[in-house]
């Protein structure tokens, strides 16, 4: 009985050239489709039937002007102090102009009274800014027109810095870069390990084109499920990983099956297939059940997530499992012969992997108990495991470079 499959390789590999031109057509088309629509993005992060909910909807409905994201300017005089004339005539007009801009409820100022903004040394003060909304719902644009007309008046005799969850959320850095880091990464270590540029772009094509196409399958589920802003970013660093993982296992089977096989590409990539194949569909099968997990916690802010991140997988595992075996068909022996190609020996060497499985293979019962052992070691911290909402002392410890940390920390 011939299995699911090998029936599926053999399939893929009798129309190739269809597979990989309807994976082009698939991904731009998918991609072309979610630009033109749009994506649609429900950055509601609110816990239905909690009592934080139901305080933070209390205090909207009652004191709409204090529901808002409360930020902070910070200030800090290198010459003379906050109260001196220079320094009033630089911060008190530029926080008329912040309480003006669009988004921002109200400035209370440092030179208030009853604010108790400025220290004793009179040379650090803040003002802090009342947004009309919660950080998450509060355009970016709306915030940066906040950092740059604070930032407006800096000075070599004043520091201004800001700090507060809305600066942070506009500053922080974008998920896409460093998905980028990630795929150079993984490029450098793919070449070294496979010597062979051809060998090194196969698994690299393959989780693009996956992830082309679960962006564009994403981008259209955004119109039917709410799904926050970063869930697309979520699905292409997950997707990446183990879009890469499942092609080097295939590739890397395939290699050695075309080489103890005597260079049958056909017969390497039914071998492949059918041994890693089947490995990577249980792999990927049980990622996509991991990442719907997390429906159980009843949070539903995270469901837009589990299935936008379950859509990339999905798609990279499709990709690995139709693509990769259709373009290996056309580069197949070029990639399986490399290694001859560099002078290797077809004979396999007793490296230290194969040293180290067979001394796993003879003390099994061992083995299992010392890396049980290990491994509730690593997790007991977790009994002792402390949950909280980030606050200034705890930014504090980030690097330096961020300007929500210099507007937030204690000084």
């Amino acid at each position: 009985m011939e299995l699911p499959m090998l029936k599926l390789t053999r399939w893929t590999i009798a129309h190739r050239r269809i597979v990989v031109v309807g994976w082009i057509v698939l991904a731009v088309g998918v991609l072309g489709v979610s630009q033109a629509l749009g994506k649609r993005n429900a950055n509601n992060f609110s816990l239905p039937n909690t009592d934080s909910q139901r305080a933070v909807d209390l205090m909207q409905s009652r004191f709409p002007a204090q529901a808002g994201d409360s930020d902070q300017i910070v200030f800090r005089t290198r010459t003379g102090k906050l109260t001196d004339a220079s320094a009033r005539a630089a911060i008190k007009p530029m926080l008329v102009r912040v309480a003006r801009l669009p988004h921002v409820a109200g400035v209370v100022s440092p030179y208030d009274a009853g604010a108790n903004a400025v220290s004793k040394a009179g040379t650090i003060g803040f003002a802090t800014v009342e947004f009309d909304q919660k950080a998450n719902l509060l355009p970016k644009a709306a915030i940066d027109r906040v950092i740059n007309t604070a930032e407006a008046v800096r000075s070599p005799a004043l520091q201004v810095e800001l700090g507060g969850q809305a600066i942070k959320q506009a500053q922080q850095t974008s998920l896409g870069f460093a998905t980028g880091v990630g795929l150079i990464a993984a490029v450098v270590v793919l070449l070294l390990s496979f010597g062979s540029l051809l060998a090194m772009g196969l698994p690299i094509v393959t989780a693009l084109f996956g992830l082309g196409a679960g962006l564009g399958v994403i981008g259209l589920a955004s119109h039917l499920v709410d799904m926050v802003d970063f869930s697309s970013e979520l699905a292409l660093m997950i997707g990446l990983g183990v879009g890469i993982d499942y092609a080097l296992f295939i590739v890397t089977r395939y290699r050695d099956a075309y080489r103890d096989n005597g260079g049958d590409v056909r017969g390497a990539l039914e071998l492949a297939m059918n041994t890693a194949g089947r490995a990577i569909l249980f792999a990927g099968a049980t990622v996509v059940i991991a990442l719907l997990g997390m429906f159980a916690l009843g949070v539903s802010f995270l469901y837009g997530v589990a299935i936008a991140a379950s859509l990339g997988v999905l798609l990279v595992l499709a990709a690995s499992l139709t693509l990769l075996p259709a373009l290996l068909m056309f580069t197949g022996k070029r990639i399986g012969g490399v290694r001859n190609r560099r002078g290797r020996s077809r004979e396999p060497r007793a490296g230290f992997w194969t040293r180290w499985v067979g001394l796993i293979q003879r003390w099994p019962v061992w083995a299992a108990l010392g890396s049980t052992a290990l491994l509730l070691a690593l997790a007991s911290p977790a009994l002792g495991l402390r949950l909280r909402a980030s606050d200034s002392p705890s930014v504090s410890r980030l690097p330096v470079t961020p300007a929500a940390w210099r507007g937030s920390r204690p000084r």
